[in-house]
């Protein structure tokens, strides 16, 4: 075996190993293109398959984008039949949505695709390299990315139930070719890696050769960077983390803006790309972030100002952040005759019930037949212990309900009177006696779950 290629074959295999060594893996699965590189990276692993002690298998997705796509898949299954490595090939069924990126959608309906056929103590392998990690570098500074952004490749990360890790990140494009070119590999060229029109095929093409006639070390160097951005971005993930175990908060996705608003406006940016990430909602652009920053954190107290971005939106009621999805409206009135003893499906959630005793509704309330409605406006309420009705307006504002879930909140009636308000309160003249004793209907009272928080477009 030539010396050079032996080197390059034992580099590769010691990144490998320390990934597994990370995780437990179990098995290793090269993400194959079919292109030059994850050629390489599949040959080297097959190589020096006994040094891993793990199965060794390989993934191909067919993203059916060009017309030679079937013909790639089916080189890919003769280059693993050469090698004794299994194959599976993932073939996409549907294409991107109109006015999406091409290149966007192609990645995330490749990794989507990889996620799903994974299973735990998984790890795959792609074929990053460095020069990849610099064109990330320069691509997400261009968009203005913060360390988060700038932070680029990781070298192992999670992927749905198992993991992902990049064993070629230290290595350059050229000691891949060469070791293609030793090793007399084949391979096809995707058309869409020389498309300039893309943003990192001009970014390859164009821009990385000019920087390195220049600075030789450029990919180096900016790989180099992404790693000084990456330990920053996990110093800011981690005061970022602190803040938020500390917020006195009801949900995951509730915030409440007295733990934010001593803090710098950067801080600020970070409690809440990190909020959101944890809820594992689509990260905001810097525009959104900074709408968030001024125009609803700074907004006065009485408004109700709300950003959205992805199906997405924070919005604010009193002192509280609510971190919701986008949906429509809320339905219009609607009456349905609800059996206790069964959960209810309703536009804004479900509405369900549990036996109680001395609390909820009068177990003859609940045998008389329940109906449920959403508001129409002007209902009242006594509520237990008081002499006048109130107006439900006024009770939801005093139990602090978010003006956008008021509109499908669902209102429980005895014969035409209200009775209760799904798990708020049960109004005085159909409440149980503390004395009640459990039978057949006693003391169900109505409870919103699995309340989903949205938010109306």
């Amino acid at each position: 075996m030539n010396g050079e290629s032996a080197a390059f074959e034992a580099k590769i295999m010691v990144a490998c190993r320390g990934l597994l060594a990370q995780v437990g893996a179990a098995r290793v699965i090269v993400a194959l293109s079919g292109g030059r590189d994850s050629t390489v990276l599949l040959h080297a692993l097959a190589k020096r398959r006994a040094d891993l002690d793990v199965p060794l298998t390989a993934m191909h997705v067919n993203h059916g984008l060009q017309v030679d796509s079937d013909r790639w898949a089916a080189q890919c299954a003769v280059q693993c039949a050469a090698l004794a490595v299994p194959l599976h090939v993932i073939k996409l069924t549907s294409g991107p949505p109109a006015g999406a990126s091409l290149e966007a959608w192609a990645r995330e309906a490749r990794y989507g695709s990889f996620a799903r056929s994974l299973v735990p103590r998984d790890l795959l392998l792609t074929a990053h390299h460095q020069d990849d990690q610099a064109e990330t570098f320069l691509l997400n500074a261009l968009r203005g990315a913060g360390p988060a952004g700038l932070r680029g490749i990781a070298l192992l990360r999670p992927l749905g139930r198992a993991w992902l890790g990049r064993p070629l990140l230290s290595l350059q494009s050229d000691a891949i070719a060469h070791y293609a070119m030793r090793t007399s590999l084949e391979w096809h060229e995707d058309p869409m890696n020389a498309a300039a029109n893309l943003d990192r095929s001009f970014l390859r093409q164009q821009v990385l050769p000019l920087l390195r006639e220049h600075w030789p070390a450029a990919s180096r160097t900016l790989a180099r960077s992404a790693a000084l951005q990456r330990a920053a971005a996990a110093r800011e993930q981690m005061l970022a983390d602190r803040i938020l175990e500390t917020a006195p908060v009801s949900s995951p996705r509730a915030l409440t803006l007295t733990r934010l608003t001593d803090l710098t406006t950067d801080l600020q940016a970070s409690v809440l790309r990190r909020w959101i990430a944890r809820a594992g909602f689509p990260a905001p652009d810097a525009t959104h972030l900074e709408r968030i920053l001024t125009c609803v954190i700074a907004a006065r107290s009485d408004r109700i100002p709300r950003v959205t971005w992805k199906g997405v939106c924070v919005r604010r009621y009193a002192e509280t952040l609510f971190l919701l999805r986008e949906r429509p409206l809320p339905a219009t009135a609607f009456e349905r005759v609800w059996q206790p003893l069964h959960p209810l499906q309703l536009p804004g959630g479900i509405l369900s019930a549990v036996s109680t005793h001395s609390e909820g509704l009068r177990a003859d309330a609940v045998c008389a037949g329940l109906t449920v409605r959403v508001r129409t406006g002007g209902e009242r309420c006594r509520l237990p212990g008081r002499t006048h009705h109130t107006t439900l307006k006024h009770l939801l504002q005093t139990y602090r309900v978010p003006p956008w879930e008021r509109g499908d909140l669902p209102l429980v009636y005895v014969e035409r009177e209200l009775a209760a308000v799904a798990n708020l309160f049960v109004c005085a003249d159909f409440v149980a006696a503390q004395e009640a004793q459990v039978g057949a209907c006693v003391g169900h009272h109505t409870r919103r779950l699995n309340k989903r928080n949205e938010c109306p477009t």
